[in-house]
């Protein structure tokens, strides 16, 4: 009898997922973005915690069929910082505030921000904030190189 993982039990959703998908408008894009770049996973941001330098643009890839949102604590970022979240909101109470789809992305689509600051910004998808693997982390170096 076969004993399924965690890992074999999403690798077989996965592929089926795809492949009922073949054909449809929002099927997954093949190319991926370039580096540095996170990947949406089903319950996951892979990886969890990205070291960047200053001045490199993130972008966050939702690879699987459920939406997320890429939303930082407003709290934990830089005070200097530029806020970011997938939506465009300028604040996290915007972001927590708002009942459309506005910031989710679907399969396939992706979300980019420019950091600028060093220090470290914290950030989750929001309706899946309760999974404690639904939050990351971007680590930018100082112009020194010193996380």
């Amino acid at each position: 009898m076969a004993r399924w993982t965690r890992r074999s039990l999403l690798r077989t959703v996965g592929v089926a997922g795809l492949a009922g998908t073949a054909g449809c408008s929002t099927s997954l894009p093949r190319v991926p973005p370039s580096e540095p770049r996170v990947d949406v996973q089903p319950n996951w941001f892979e990886p969890g915690r990205l070291v960047i330098d200053p001045g490199e643009t993130v972008t966050w890839w939702n690879i699987e069929t459920l939406e997320h949102t890429v939303t930082a604590y407003e709290g934990r970022i830089p005070d200097d910082a530029d806020y970011f979240a997938s939506g465009g909101f300028d604040s996290e109470i915007a972001a927590r505030a708002e009942q459309s789809d506005a910031g989710l992305l679907g399969p396939g689509d992706r979300f980019e921000h420019r950091f600028t600051v060093p220090g470290h910004y914290h950030y989750c998808c929001l309706p899946h904030e309760d999974f404690d693997t639904m939050a990351g982390k971007i680590v930018v170096r100082t112009p020194a190189g010193d996380i």
